[in-house]
């Protein structure tokens, strides 16, 4: 039983955090039905469905099909990194980071299984492409749904806001890629056959999340439908959603809410972020992670377009800025033959470059 629950808290670091975050904040602020009013549904119901529409669809085989058309025809490391960087960062603005970087690392490892260094480089320039190119959607992470889902802000704004530093980090990635040698590529991978039913069911149940995120389905209308649909035809999807993820917002939401409930409190962050807003979501980040940092902070922040870049850019950094990078690194570490020291100095010197010129661009635009 023990050896359990440490595996549970070794495995969710963040959902342990932010529970007994929340749990110590209910000490201080009474449990009452002001909780409920803490609690953002319509967010948790859009990241529920986003989160089983994505599962069906990685599942399905139809992602991996498309990779494996798309890597199929390149001759070189370089090239076949420059395809998985750009099939991440594109990708990852519909099915999220976290999705983009399941389907296509373990896809990369089984390509470069002879080219170990290269391959870490290669992982490493994916995990920052994964993360940088969801910025520039609302559905691209967690933490720019819930960013959106209060600030008002319409979907078309939203874009075209996040579009300048996307591009720059588009570009950054780019010459990124010119670290990768052009070793030819004679590694063959197996041919990957989806299940074309299932990928237009799937399909069919994104599409409505996407109208879900431009308000033209009701959330209501949305869970219900894909949770039907997915308890008639698969209900194994339902099974493998993370709600350890909706847990740990759940919690946040409540510890942000009787946060500010306290006066001290409530000035204590309103200083910070008056401050340096921006500065303080990527420090916020680089320790509790993006995602719960932008539910902390939202509450008392005033300059919410600041807000968005720094828990975005504050997902590069250390491997728990961003849940993504820790699921890059948990899919590589149980490879053959890895190598978990070299992995995380090259991370740690990729993402540091990689933020330090993208607070800088960031700062410029704002």
């Amino acid at each position: 039983m023990l050896l359990k629950l440490k595996s549970f808290i070794k495995k969710e670091k963040v959902f342990c955090i932010a529970f007994f975050a929340a749990l110590l904040s209910a000490f201080i602020v009474k449990p009452s039905a002001d909780y409920i009013g803490y609690i953002n549904f319509s967010v948790l119901m859009l990241l529920f469905c986003l989160m089983s529409v994505t599962e069906g669809l990685k599942q399905c085989g139809i992602l991996s099909e498309i990779s494996y058309f798309l890597v199929k025809s390149v001759g070189n490391l370089r090239k076949l990194c420059f395809v998985l960087m750009t099939l991440c960062f594109i990708l990852s603005m519909f099915i999220t980071n976290d999705v983009a970087l399941l389907t296509f690392v373990p896809l990369t490892l089984m390509i470069t299984s002879d080219y170990k260094s290269e391959s870490i480089k290669i992982i490493v320039i994916e995990t920052i492409a994964a993360n940088l190119g969801s910025m520039l959607t609302p559905i691209g992470n967690p933490q720019n749904l819930f960013i959106y889902e209060n600030s008002g802000m319409n979907a078309f704004e939203f874009i075209m806001f996040m579009l300048p530093v996307s591009a720059i980090s588009y570009a950054m990635l780019v010459i990124s890629v010119f670290s990768v040698k052009k070793t030819v590529l004679e590694a063959e991978t197996e041919k990957i056959t989806a299940d074309k039913r299932s990928g237009i069911i799937y399909g069919i149940l994104f599409i409505l999340c996407i109208f879900t995120v431009f308000h033209l389905v009701s959330y209501y209308i949305c869970t219900i439908a894909v949770a039907a649909v997915l308890l008639i035809y698969n209900r194994k999807i339902l099974a493998d959603v993370d709600y350890i993820l909706l847990l740990t917002f759940v919690c946040f939401f409540i510890f942000s809410g009787n946060l500010a409930a306290v006066p001290q409190a409530e000035k204590l962050i309103s200083g910070l972020l008056e401050k340096n807003t921006m500065g303080t979501a990527v420090i916020c980040s680089q320790v509790i992670s993006n995602v719960p940092s932008s539910i902390l902070l939202y509450p008392f922040c005033n300059d919410i377009r600041a807000l968005l870049y720094g828990v975005d850019i504050g997902g590069l950094g250390t491997p728990v800025a961003s849940l993504a990078s820790l699921i890059s690194y948990k899919i590589y570490s149980q490879s053959e033959n890895s190598s978990g020291g070299k992995y995380m100095v090259l991370f740690m010197i990729e993402n540091l470059i990689f933020l330090a010129l993208l607070y800088i661009a960031a700062l410029m635009i704002i």
